[in-house]
């Protein structure tokens, strides 16, 4: 938890996101791919559950023994996912 800082750190606290980006993945029409690893923190799997409900045909990629750098943890599986959307397969 020495890095608390960065993941709660704002570089403009006094100008937030309006409307909050969680409000609007709606919008989002990209081809999406979202990855998970599977010992990956509870929030974080959190939030990959709100970006799969809230994004329209995102796709989902579950690291099997992968934390939180999947692709430093697993780069083949990785790269093959991103690969897959990529080429629209």
């Amino acid at each position: 938890m020495g890095n608390v800082r960065l993941w709660t750190y704002r570089s403009n606290p006094a100008r937030p996101l309006t409307p909050p980006a969680i409000g609007r993945l709606g919008e989002i029409k990209s081809p999406t791919l979202v990855i998970e690893g599977e010992r990956d923190l509870p929030h974080i799997k959190e939030i990959v559950r709100l970006l799969m409900s809230g994004i329209a045909g995102a796709r989902l990629a579950r690291v099997p023994g992968g934390g939180h750098l999947v692709n430093l943890d697993a780069p083949q599986t990785f790269n093959d996912a991103v690969e897959t959307l990529l080429s629209g397969r």
